[in-house]
This record gives C-alpha cells, structure tokens and sequence, in this order.
C-alpha cells in the first residue's frame, strides 16, 4: 500500500476541474500538483488494533464454539453476538475517526510550495514557499521505523514560519530528494532570458564576446575524484565497513565535497573501554580464579564482541562532510543501515565557536565545534573533531569563499545582462545605418530602405558612363550614417546616354 499519489501535470485551460476535491481546494491558477503523501499505512493500521484483537477473540470464540456440547451453545451465540456488535462499533469508529484523519491530513508539494493541510471539514493549512526553504533534514525515529520504510522529514525556512514537519511518510529519504529537485526547478525557473542579437560584424561581435566572458569558478580539491555519470550527485564515501553502504546524502547541482571530517580516535578508545573491560573481566575470571561456565562465557564473548562492533561501526559511520555549499553531518545513530543527515548551508551561519572541554582534549588536540546558524535553523555541533581550530578555519575560508561564489554568479549574470542589453542596441543602431545603394537597382535599393524603415527619394537622374540604367549611381547621406526611422534616403540613378542630334 502507497502513502504518495503521483499526479499528472493538471490543464491550465480547466483549473475548476483541480478544485473538485477538498484536498486541492485554494491552488493558485499558475500551481500544479507534483505529489500528494500521507502519512505510512502503519498509521492507519495502528488505531484499529482494539477491532482487530476483537476480531481474533470473535474467531476464536467461533472456533471453540464448534467443539462444545449444545447445552452451552446458546450461551456462545450471545458472546458471539456481543462480540459482533462490538466489533462493528470499532469498525465504525476507525472508519469515521481514524481512516478520514488518514484520508485528509495530507502533505501536498506542488510546483511552487509545500502544504500541510489537516482535516476535512475544518481545514487547517501550513505552508512554506519553495524558494524559502533553507534546510531538509530527515529523521528515522527508531529501528521499527527503519524496518516498515517511514521516517520524518523537516522542512525548515529562516523566516518566521519556522518549519513543516512531515511526519511518518514512506520513504523519506526519497521524498527528501523529490522537494529539493523540486526546490531547485522552481528556484531555476525564473522567466526565459532574451538571447543577444546575432550582430553581422564579427569583430564587434567578438569584442562583445571577449567583455562579457563569465569568470569561472575554481573548486577546490576534493577527495571524491571527478563525478561519473549516470550516478546521482553526492558523497563517494561508503558506509558500513565491509558493506560498503552508499549514503542517502544528495548534493546540489554544483556541489563537492571539500573535506571529510571523522571524530578524533581518542573518542573511539572511550566508547570501546567499556566492552574492553568486559573482555578483560572474563579472561582474568578464566585464568586466575578458574571461573569457567561455557555458556556464560560465550554469552559475554558475544556481548563484548558486538558491543565493540556497534561502536566500531558507529564511530566510522558518523561524520562531517564539509562541501563546497555547506556543512552536513551525517549520524548512523544506533544501526548501520540507519542514516540521518543534518546540514547548515555557509551562507546561513552565524558564528563559529570552538571549545576544548578538558587537558585531555588539549593535549590530544581535538574539541567542539559549534556551527551557530540565523533564525530557527538549528545549531550544528561537530563533536570531539580533531585540531579544531583548523576546522574553524577552514569553516570561515568556505563561508568566504561561497560569498566569493555568489559575487562571481551576480557578475556572471550582470555581464550577461549587459551583452544582451548591448548586442540589442547595436543590432538597433546597425539596423539605423543607411546601407550601400550605389551601383544597385531601384527595385534592390527600395527594398534595403524599406528594411531599415526609412524613405527613398529619387532626385534626378544622370548618365555615368560604364553603369547601367536604372542603377544608383550616387546617395545622400552617404552609407553607415544614423538616421532616425522613417528618415529620407536621397539617391540619383543612371540612365542612357543621350543620342547626338
């Protein structure tokens, strides 16, 4: 069973038609309809166990009924009966309460924005505008969620909305990608731009080219190695040992990784002390006191073994992945199938505050850095990084690097404005130019000044030796002059020679 309709672009021609269903009520004209997602049907199951326990008590009832004596029938079939109706009152209940609940609380994305929208009858709506969204984290509460495929998705925004929570949909991670694909056409869809006039001279042409060449952007490093293709934008790094799991993590278009960042190796001896401990107890029980149970002792084998595997894992897996546009940090939390991700984009931080907890961390050379960011996006806390001062440089060179970017995409765009802007006036201009009529026939030289929207005027005519009649033989103003529409072309064409008395 599917939680996410996938509906078809809607007609512009017939929007009464997208209004029929209470669901899709207040879309503006210009909006379409990109999903519609309720929440996973494990939410639509749980509230009718009490019918289903019902149900099982009423077929069980049934089942013991067959096999009693006729006596005590009668007595079965009032139990069944009770049952019966009561089973029907749940039935009703859940269909009326919590199936519609289902039905009509629903996360709608649409091609311009996100609505949470709760309730048939009174409806309440919440939402946020696509080109707001600052931050899409997504969350899988806990192993049974990770198991049935649902989790959370957090959209966040700067302003004073705050954010839509999308909670309990299928596929999270999944839908996290479809709203920020969507995110970036809608950001991407701005009104086509006017392609600069095609100019005739190629030197004036090649000049304007050279003007308004954009300035390239260089990326730095990356441990990723160039992107193949075919292959979704994101971390090349794996997860999960020697699984080798491929991360969930999509990058924007443009974005590398710069850096990862693992926490320090003294966190890792902290967290396997405990398990090495246990390790240590049983061998001295073993060997010094004799103590040996063999099932007892296996039992603590493997305890201590995948307690110091789960933290292994956990300790590779959760890490901090510096890219070219923000900060993301990635938490495999208490399974390793089981990925969270957080970011905080450069353009939207605050502060970056570093501290060192205690002489063990300044010996060893590692602490906490707070990434602090604007408005109610949360706070990033990268903990137990080794050199951390070292981070927080390399933090504040990628914030001014990203101002760097967005100073070179606004030139880029004002460079490409400006071509358009001159290509077009020149083309204008150029259009304005008389053109060259001598040595043309009347019919072409009408035909060239009515191109350029002005007016031909024959003066006279005069014979030129070697040119035929009918030709121009000479024009006023001369060519490449300016002249205003509707301006006065004056020309004198050619004719015969005269024939001697």
């Amino acid at each position: 069973m599917s939680n996410v309709t996938q509906n078809p672009p809607l007609a512009p021609s017939r929007p009464q038609r997208r209004r029929q269903s209470p669901i899709l009520r207040g879309l503006r004209p210009d909006e379409q309809v990109v999903l519609i997602v309720r929440k996973h049907w494990w939410f639509l199951l749980k509230p009718g166990w009490p019918a289903l326990i019902t149900l099982a008590i009423l077929v069980f009832i049934l089942a013991v009924q067959a096999r009693v004596s006729p006596l005590v029938r009668p007595l079965f079939v009032l139990i069944d009966l009770v049952l019966a109706l009561v089973l029907l009152i749940l039935l009703l209940r859940w269909a009326y309460s919590d199936l519609t609940n289902w039905w009509y609380d629903v996360y709608i994305l649409t091609t311009k924005r996100i609505i949470d929208s709760v309730g048939m009858i009174e409806t309440r709506r919440k939402e946020i505008s696509l080109d707001r969204i600052q931050q899409i984290a997504v969350f899988v509460p806990h192993l049974w969620a990770y198991i049935l495929g649902y989790g959370d998705v957090v959209v966040r925004t700067a302003g004073a909305s705050g954010w839509v929570e999308l909670k309990g949909v299928a596929h999270p991670r999944d839908l996290q990608d479809r709203i920020r694909q969507q995110e970036v056409a809608y950001r991407a869809g701005t009104p086509p731009q006017l392609r600069p006039a095609e100019l005739t001279d190629p030197n004036l042409a090649r000049q304007l080219d050279i003007l308004a060449e954009p300035k390239q952007i260089a990326s730095p490093p990356s441990p990723d190695g160039p992107h193949r293709s075919g292959i979704p934008l994101g971390p090349t790094r794996r997860f999960g040992g020697p699984l080798r799991l491929e991360s969930r993590v999509r990058y924007l278009p443009g974005e590398e990784t710069v850096t990862y960042i693992q926490h320090h190796p003294f966190l890792l001896f902290r967290q396997e002390l405990p398990p090495a401990l246990l390790l240590i107890l049983l061998l001295i029980l073993i060997i010094f006191f004799r103590f040996s149970i063999w099932p007892f002792d296996v039992v603590l084998l493997l305890i201590a073994g995948i307690w110091a595997a789960y933290v292994y894992f956990n300790f590779i897996d959760d890490l901090y992945i510096l890219t070219t546009h923000r900060i993301i940090d990635i938490d495999r939390r208490a399974f390793i199938f089981f990925e969270e991700a957080i970011s905080a984009e450069y353009s939207k931080i605050q502060d970056v505050i570093v501290s060192i907890p205690s002489l063990i961390a300044r010996t060893f050379d590692f602490g906490l850095v707070r990434v602090e960011t604007a408005g109610s996006l949360p706070n990033l806390e990268m903990i137990a990084v080794p050199h951390p001062f070292s981070i927080q440089d390399m933090i504040f060179t990628r914030i001014n690097a990203q101002k760097e970017r967005e100073q070179i995409n606004a030139e880029n765009k004002q460079k490409a404005q400006l071509k358009l802007w001159f290509s077009t006036m020149i083309s204008e201009l150029i259009k304005r130019q008389v053109p060259n009529l001598v040595h043309r026939s009347l019919a072409e030289a009408m035909e060239l000044v009515n191109q350029r929207e002005l007016i031909l005027r024959i003066d006279g005519e005069r014979y030129e030796p070697g040119i035929p009649a009918g030709q121009v033989v000479e024009q006023d103003p001369p060519p490449g002059t300016l002249l205003l529409t509707r301006g006065e072309v004056h020309v004198t064409l050619s004719r015969d020679q005269p024939v001697s008395p």
